[in-house]
C-alpha cells in the first residue's frame, strides 16, 4: 500500500503487506500492520504502533513516536522529539534537534543526538552506542543483566549509581558492550 498526502493527515490501520506513507504537511498514523512500514513526513508528527515487520521513518519537523515493533527500526528526525518503545530488532536513531527516549529495546541500539537530551530505560540485550553532542544522557538499566560499559563526557560529569557487581556477575565473554559519549552534557547511569 502506498499513500501520499500533500496537505492533510494520513491514517492507516489493519493492513497485511508493505506500507509506504508520505505526508508533505500533516500527521501520519500507522497502526496494526503485518509487514514492513516506511513513513516520511515533511511537516507533522508520526505515530507508528504494533508493527510485525521492520520500520523506517523520517520526520523533518514534528514528534516521532514508534511503539511495539517486532523487527528493526531506523528513525531520523531533523527537528522534533523521537520516542522508541519496545522495538524487538536493532534500533538506529538520529536526531538533529530534539530529545530521544528509548525504552525496552530488544537488541542492538545505536543513537545519536546533536542537540537534545537522551533517555534510555531497559535491560541491555545487545550492544549499545549512544552519542550526544549537546545535552544530557540518562542511562537507566537492569543491573541484574551484566554488560561492559565505557562512558565519557568531554564537558560534563559522568556518574554511576549502579551497585558494584557481586563476584561472578561479570558479563560472559562476548557479552553486550555499552558505549556512552557526551561532548557537552552530563551522563548519569542508574538502575531502573
Amino acid at each position: 500500500m502506498r499513500v501520499l498526502s500533500r496537505s492533510g493527515s494520513v491514517q492507516i490501520g489493519r493492513v497485511e503487506g508493505v506500507v509506504h506513507a508520505e505526508a508533505l504537511s500533516g500527521k501520519i498514523t500507522v497502526e496494526d500492520v503485518a509487514g514492513d512500514v516506511t513513513a516520511v513526513s515533511r511537516s507533522g508528527g508520526i505515530l507508528i504502533e504494533r508493527i510485525e515487520g521492520n520500520v523506517q521513518v523520517e520526520a523533518r519537523s514534528g514528534r516521532l513516536r514508534v511503539c511495539e515493533v517486532s523487527g528493526t527500526l531506523a528513525a531520523d528526525a531533523r527537528s522534533g522529539q523521537i520516542e522508541a518503545h519496545r522495538i524487538g530488532g536493532d534500533l538506529r536513531i538520529s536526531a538533529s534537534s530534539g530529545a530521544l527516549t528509548i525504552e525496552q529495546p530488544g537488541a542492538r541500539v545505536q543513537a545519536k543526538s546533536r542537540a537534545g537530551s537522551v533517555r534510555f530505560r531497559g535491560a541491555v540485550l545487545g550492544d549499545v552506542d549512544i552519542e550526544v553532542l549537546a545535552g544530557s544522557l540518562l542511562f537507566a538499566v537492569d543491573p541484574a543483566r551484566p554488560f561492559y560499559i565505557d562512558a565519557e563526557s568531554v564537558a560534563g560529569s559522568v556518574r554511576s549509581e549502579l551497585p558494584p557487581r557481586p563476584r561472578g556477575a561479570a558479563p560472559a565473554a562476548g557479552g553486550p558492550k555499552v558505549r556512552l559519549r557526551s561532548r557537552a552534557g552530563s551522563i548519569r547511569i542508574t538502575a531502573i
